[in-house]
């Protein structure tokens, strides 16, 4: 079992929501809040830096 989703799964996430990071961009189950702070952590570990959208 991947330690991930048991740590999710007793935590309460619902499992959709890690699955649909590989196309977080276009995906309907993460908020407004979600997507931003998504952003800010790609733009942030991007090589070379960007800023966000």
């Amino acid at each position: 079992m991947d330690f991930g989703y048991w740590g999710c799964h007793h935590r309460g996430v619902d499992p959709i929501n890690p699955q649909a990071v590989p196309e977080w961009r276009s995906s309907d189950v993460y908020t407004d809040l979600e997507h931003a702070v998504t952003d800010y952590a790609e733009a942030m570990t991007a090589t070379p830096e960007r800023r966000p959208a």
